[in-house]
C-alpha cells in the first residue's frame, strides 16, 4: 500500500511541473525592455538610445501634416510667424517653409527670434511648443521675461558640421536649429554653456530638449557646437535619440 501511494504522489508531481506556465504579463515584459539610463549631471550619458516612458516627447501642439498643418500653425496664437517661397536646391530645400518672427507667450508676450529662423513648420511648432512650456516657465524663476533668443543657424544647404563627403545637414531639410543664447528683458543675457550661477537653469534646460527633440547637440560634445546648442527633429528607427552636451 505504501508503494501504490507513493507510485501515486509521483504521479501528480510530475504532471504538476508538465503544466505550462501562464504567459508573461504585459507590463512584466515591458520592465525587461532596455531603456537608456538618465543622463548623468556632466551629460556623459550619450549616444542612442531609447527614450523612457519618463522621457517621451511632447508631442507638438498640432498634428503634422503639410500644408493644413503650416496654415494651422500660423494661424494659432502661439507663433508669429509667415510663409515664404518654397526652397529647392539639389539635393536641399523645404515644401512648406516658414519664417518665425517670434514665439507668444499664453499671456501675449512675444519672445523674439533673431535672426528670424526659417524652417519647417512641424520644427516650428515643436520648438515654440518647447519654449512655452519649458523654457519661458524655467527662466522666469531665474532671469524674468525672455526678450529674445539669438540663434546661430536655422536652413541651410550644407553637409553636416561643414565637412566634405559629410551626409547632408538636418539644416539643409529646415529640419534643424542652432540656438545661441537667451537675452532677458533685463538685459541679462545667458548662454548655453552653463557655467557658474547659470548652470542649474541650464541643467533644467538641457533636461527638458534632450525630452523633446531627437538630436540635442551642445557644448563638449564634438567640438562643433561649444557655443550654441543644435536641435532637430530628424526621425531614426526605434525613436532613437541622440542627446550630446556637458555642462561646464
Amino acid at each position: 500500500m505504501r508503494y501504490i501511494l507513493f507510485f501515486v504522489s509521483t504521479l501528480f508531481a510530475l504532471s504538476a511541473l508538465a503544466e505550462p506556465l501562464p504567459p508573461q504579463r504585459p507590463d512584466a515584459i515591458e520592465a525587461l525592455k532596455p531603456h537608456a539610463p538618465a543622463p548623468s549631471e556632466d551629460g556623459r550619458q550619450l549616444g542612442y538610445a531609447p527614450a523612457p516612458e519618463s522621457q517621451t516627447r511632447v508631442a507638438p501642439p498640432l498634428a503634422a501634416g503639410g500644408k493644413d498643418f503650416c496654415s494651422r500653425l500660423l494661424a494659432s496664437k502661439n507663433i508669429v510667424a509667415h510663409r515664404v517661397a518654397s526652397i529647392h536646391h539639389g539635393a536641399c530645400g523645404i515644401n512648406t517653409p516658414v519664417s518665425v518672427t517670434a514665439i507668444v507667450e499664453d499671456d501675449g508676450h512675444q519672445i523674439e527670434m533673431i535672426p528670424h529662423p526659417i524652417m519647417r513648420c512641424e520644427l516650428a511648432s515643436e520648438v515654440a511648443s518647447w519654449v512655452i512650456e519649458d523654457l519661458a516657465p524655467r527662466a522666469q524663476k531665474v532671469g524674468g521675461k525672455i526678450a529674445r533668443i539669438h540663434n546661430a543657424a536655422s536652413y541651410d544647404c550644407r553637409t553636416m558640421n561643414h565637412r566634405a563627403h559629410a551626409k547632408l545637414s538636418e539644416h539643409g531639410k529646415g529640419n534643424a536649429i542652432d540656438m545661441r543664447d537667451i537675452e532677458f528683458e533685463s538685459g541679462k543675457t545667458v548662454d548655453f554653456v552653463g557655467h557658474g550661477k547659470d548652470r542649474p537653469f541650464i541643467a533644467a534646460i538641457r533636461e527638458t530638449a534632450c525630452e523633446r527633440f531627437n538630436t540635442v547637440l551642445g557644448p563638449g560634445s564634438d567640438g562643433y557646437h561649444e557655443d550654441h546648442v543644435h536641435v532637430d527633429l530628424y526621425a531614426r528607427k526605434h525613436d532613437l535619440h541622440i542627446c550630446r552636451w556637458r555642462l561646464r
